[in-house]
């Protein structure tokens, strides 16, 4: 039985951080509408709304993090070990679920459809349009692979994190040609979850119930 809705539990749109992450992007780069989802109906808006938290996480040092392990686990089960939100922004690193729900829980707070997108052992993320239909896929794991303190200004940064948003698009649309071809064919280790379809029945397993230290360490839960 495969029960992949379960990771839209770690979707928290609701976490207080990423109000911190929203006024950064907002007085690094250039929003004059500021985060208004798809109010706008310019594309492009929509792709520099995405791509200015994308390159506020780079900021951070977000890296792509292979640990998945979860030790003590059957053989014969497919579990994997995920992060929550804050301890992912505290250890600065993020496996693929990790990157994928950390990036959907921001885009979902402004009012985007995200889709946590799955095949064996990889997650990666899709974009609804302003009418909800799968539009841009992201390969969320890509994040980590530039450096920006290789840039000597603001504005040499801002675009490498633009070329690298843009190749983590391509990225993704490839990969999507490979799970579409299983998902027509029916085969259960692959799997496109629409957040907001799921999120009526499967809430964030945290939200006002676990608090972090500053390594990611959790120190208490309700």
């Amino acid at each position: 039985v495969e029960i992949p809705e379960m990771f839209a539990g770690y979707v928290e749109e609701e976490n207080a951080a990423i109000d911190a992450i929203l006024d950064h992007a907002l007085k690094d780069c250039y929003l004059p509408g500021g985060f208004d989802g798809y109010l706008s109906g310019d594309e492009d808006y929509l792709l520099q709304q995405m791509c200015a938290i994308w390159y506020v996480l780079q900021q951070s040092k977000i890296r792509y993090s292979n640990a998945t392990d979860v030790p003590g686990s059957a053989a014969c089960v497919r579990v994997q070990n995920v992060r929550f939100f804050d301890q992912v922004l505290a250890a600065s690193q993020a496996n693929c679920v990790e990157g994928t729900c950390l990036l959907a829980s921001i885009y979902q707070r402004f009012n985007l459809y995200p889709y946590l997108i799955l095949r064996p052992d990889h997650m990666f993320l899709g974009i609804g349009n302003a009418q909800g239909d799968l539009t841009y896929l992201l390969e969320t794991t890509m994040i980590g692979s530039v450096d920006l303190d290789t840039c000597s200004t603001d504005e040499e940064k801002w675009e490498a994190s633009k070329a690298n948003f843009k190749a983590a698009l391509e990225a993704g649309l490839e990969e999507f040609e490979e799970v579409k071809l299983h998902l027509d064919a029916g085969d259960p280790y692959y799997s496109v979850i629409n957040l907001r379809a799921v999120r009526a029945v499967i809430p964030s397993i945290n939200y006002g119930s676990v608090r972090v230290d500053s390594k990611g360490q959790i120190e208490w839960m309700k």
